[in-house]
């Protein structure tokens, strides 16, 4: 949303990628304490600015790769990359990764896009994205008018697909006193839960 040449001048001197931390009072501490990161750091890999050529001469890909094979991680490929890159990393402004959580907002019956703090790069977090045809947030409308103008104008919003997503869209729409469309998605989740409930219990 903010124009990124600022980024273009962070000094990376030996570091291999320039984050953003992640959640300090949650995440942060969990995952240092759940990795034994010695450096007591960890980022958020949802925005990374890389050096490629230091990327490849430290072969990050591969080692992360043996890490994602090798262990039981809670958070995937960024628990793999703040593994790898601990201690090799340059921490920058959160405007380079704002994280926006749209569920948190939808669950209220919010649908405003409620930001304090000046951004370049937002990182919707979350099950809820603005791509999805389900997201009852005008976040939806700054997506659409983006992608109005890329290669990918053409390329539907995702629509609901799993229980989960399914009952989500139900409790946003009844936040948003849509009623008689929330009960009517509700009726979905509870039809396709069944079926999953069904065929886990015949496989069983």
């Amino acid at each position: 949303m903010g124009k990124i040449q600022d980024l273009l001048s962070v000094e990376m001197k030996n570091c291999i990628a320039a984050v953003v931390h992640d959640e300090l009072e949650t995440t942060v501490k969990t995952q240092v304490a759940a990795l034994h990161l010695q450096h007591h750091e960890y980022f958020n890999a949802g925005v990374m600015y890389i050096d490629v050529n230091n990327w490849v001469a430290n072969d990050i890909q591969n080692k992360a790769l043996i890490i994602l094979s090798t262990q039981e991680l809670r958070f995937a490929d960024q628990d793999a990359l703040n593994v790898v890159l601990n201690g090799h990393t340059k921490f920058i402004d959160e405007k380079w990764n704002y994280r926006y959580h749209l569920v948190d907002f939808l669950s209220k019956g919010g649908t405003r896009l409620n930001v304090t703090e000046p951004f370049v790069f937002m990182h919707f977090t979350g099950p809820v994205k603005p791509w999805q045809a389900w997201c009852l947030h005008e976040a939806k409308s700054i997506f659409i008018e983006y992608q109005l103008m890329s290669s990918w104008a053409d390329m539907p919003l995702d629509q609901p697909k799993s229980t989960r997503e399914l009952k989500l869209f139900s409790k946003f729409l009844i936040k948003q006193h849509r009623v008689a469309e929330g009960v009517g998605w509700h009726m979905k989740y509870l039809w396709m839960k069944f079926i999953h409930d069904v065929k886990k219990y015949t496989k069983s």
